[in-house]
């Protein structure tokens, strides 16, 4: 095996492995040492920013080191070899902190500038190894890199309302930037008006004005031109510098001009909306040229609707024969001075007998609706012709169509119940449910010297006899039985009344199945016949029962006489009540 030793000459000092020997195919050292001796000029080589350095052998090696997490740039240790160092002194790399900026105009600080200042911009470093180079931009120009200071002189050009000033200091650890913004002296440029299109009286509406633009801040005035003239309103302000208006309209207004003006010291700008202002007409009226309003002719009605913005729609309402209906109208528009608009309407109308309603309603889209009044018009039957004799004697009373006495209803079901009585002077006639005022949307008309009610009647289970009244005079009444009765309940069947009932009972079904005109129509035709008839035709009828499976033969059955009267006569009576007496007596004579 070899093996080397090393050593030096006089006065200098060996770094590294005294000896090397060999092993196998390679030496035992893996770098060669080397001899060192403190006769290179040793200034500066103390000076290592952010970290340590210290001397060895008499100044012949330094060794280095950076703070902690300060990473070192170059070697740990320097050498002198006799005449010069073998590298220079290590780099503890320290990134640059933000520049300090500064900007002068006339020599003073300022960050508020006007078009055509000459404005010197300074800036320098103020950390960071190694020291970083510094460069600066400023309205589009920038400076050549400077090492830690630099300085950059920019005219402030027309037309910017600010301006962003910026430095960068950077060296082989990195960079930093510190930037500033410059405002410019300068007038606003726009202001827009934000809210409806349109404005309605008597209500109030909320702009918004956004302005763009300005410095120093504009200030807003709002101005609104009406009829009253022109004022002027500072409005409000939000959190994020809207400009806020509620604007408040009369009662009279037909358009109305608002306008936002933003100014400051170094100008202004406005812009303006014209708004108009929509409204309802004050007023829908009906009329109608017909005289004698009858089923032979139409009948014309007219509608006018004052004046409104913008034109209205009308609508006529009519309820005829109890059943109500819309219908578009063909609107006629006229326009009038200042731009207000009359609506107008005609209708031509086929209506059945009795009472008929109209009402016209003008319409605004987005605003609202108008009704007229109701108009109430008796339309007449002349279909027919009939000669009224005078006959003093006393009145009878009302006579009931649409039910029969102890006919069997079920709950909730629907009948039309008429009455027709003679009524003098200021009477009427009511309906009344077991003695309480029921009916008081019945419609109500004359015809044939007679008042004549129409009701829509609901059954409820527990009803027990309905009324036609007439009051305001000698109080007449006519009551009919009721029997209510749930669907799933059976009911016996009674037959065979005697036939002069069941003739006038079919005439009076056919009266009232009918639609209401035929029904009224069929009515003065019974009530005719009635008073040609003694109130009481038969005192005593008699009554067939049919076999109840009581087991009596025909022989042993006993007719019973009860005193009743017809339904539609002067004086009511209860037919399943006499019924019911018959089966009683029946039953007592069996036993």
């Amino acid at each position: 095996m070899s093996a080397f030793r090393f050593g030096c000459n006089r006065d200098f000092h060996l770094l590294g492995e005294k000896v090397s020997y060999c092993v196998g195919e390679s030496w035992s050292h893996t770098k060669l040492p080397v001899c060192a001796r403190n006769t290179c000029d040793q200034t500066s080589m103390l000076d290592i920013p952010y970290g340590e350095a210290l001397s060895m052998l008499g100044g012949a090696l330094y060794r280095y080191r950076c703070n902690e997490g300060v990473p070192m740039s170059g070697s740990e240790s320097l050498y002198c070899d006799g005449n010069v160092w073998n590298g220079s002194v290590p780099i503890c790399l320290v990134a640059p902190a933000p520049p300090a900026l500064e900007l002068l105009v006339d020599g003073v600080p300022q960050t508020v500038v006007r078009p055509g200042d000459s404005v010197l911009t300074t800036c320098h470093a103020k950390t960071g190894n190694p020291v970083p180079e510094v460069q600066i931009s400023f309205a589009g120009e920038t400076s050549d890199p400077m090492n830690f200071k630099n300085s950059l002189m920019v005219t402030v050009p027309e037309g910017d309302e600010e301006l962003e000033v910026s430095c960068t200091a950077i060296n082989s650890a990195g960079s930093a930037t510190e930037t500033t913004t410059v405002f410019v002296h300068s007038p606003p440029s726009l202001a827009e008006v934000t809210g409806p299109s349109s404005l309605l009286r008597n209500s109030n509406h909320k702009f918004e004005c956004q302005v763009h633009g300005g410095f120093p801040k504009p200030e807003v005035t709002w101005i609104v031109s009406d009829s009253e003239g022109e004022r002027r309103d500072k409005g409000e302000e939000t959190e994020d510098g809207l400009a806020v208006f509620h604007l408040a309209v009369g009662d009279s207004e037909k358009e109305v001009t608002l306008t936002c003006e933003a100014q400051n010291e170094e100008g202004e700008t406005a812009n303006s909306v014209t708004l108009p202002v929509h409204y309802l007409p004050a007023s829908v009226s009906v009329s109608t040229s017909t005289v004698s309003p009858s089923i032979s002719s139409p009948i014309e009605f007219h509608c006018e609707a004052s004046a409104s913005f913008p034109a209205p729609s009308l609508v006529w309402k009519i309820v005829d024969q109890m059943e109500e209906k819309e219908k578009e109208a063909d609107t006629i528009m006229e326009e009038q001075d200042g731009g207000n608009m009359v609506a107008t309407a005609d209708l031509r109308l086929d209506a059945g007998a009795g009472l008929l309603t109209v009402q016209c309603i003008a319409k605004v889209e987005e605003v609202g609706e108008v009704a007229s009044d109701v108009m109430e018009v008796i339309v007449m039957d002349t279909t027919t012709s009939t000669t009224t004799t005078t006959t003093t004697r006393s009145l009878a009373s009302p006579v009931v169509f649409g039910v029969r006495p102890g006919q069997v209803l079920h709950p909730e079901e629907e009948v039309v119940l008429t009455c027709s009585a003679v009524v003098n002077g200021e009477g009427k006639l009511v309906w009344m449910v077991d003695e309480q005022l029921r009916g008081e949307e019945a419609e109500l008309h004359r015809k044939d010297g007679k008042l004549i009610s129409s009701w829509k009647y609901t059954a409820n289970l527990g009803d027990t006899t309905v009324a036609c009244v007439v009051e305001g005079e000698d109080e007449r009444r006519t009551d009919i039985a009721l029997n209510i009765k749930e669907e799933k309940e059976e009911t016996v069947t009674l037959e065979d009344y005697y036939d002069k009932e069941s003739e006038e009972e079919s005439e009076e079904d056919a009266a009232t199945n009918n639609s209401e005109p035929d029904a009224i129509e069929k009515l003065s035709k019974l009530n005719k016949k009635e008073e040609e008839t003694p109130a009481f035709e038969d005192s005593e009828p008699k009554a067939r029962v049919v076999d109840a499976g009581l087991g009596e033969s025909k022989s042993n059955q006993q007719r019973l006489r009860a005193p009743v009267a017809v339904y539609h006569s002067s004086t009511s009576s209860l037919v399943p009540s006499l019924l019911s007496l018959v089966l009683a007596l029946a039953v007592c004579v069996r036993h």
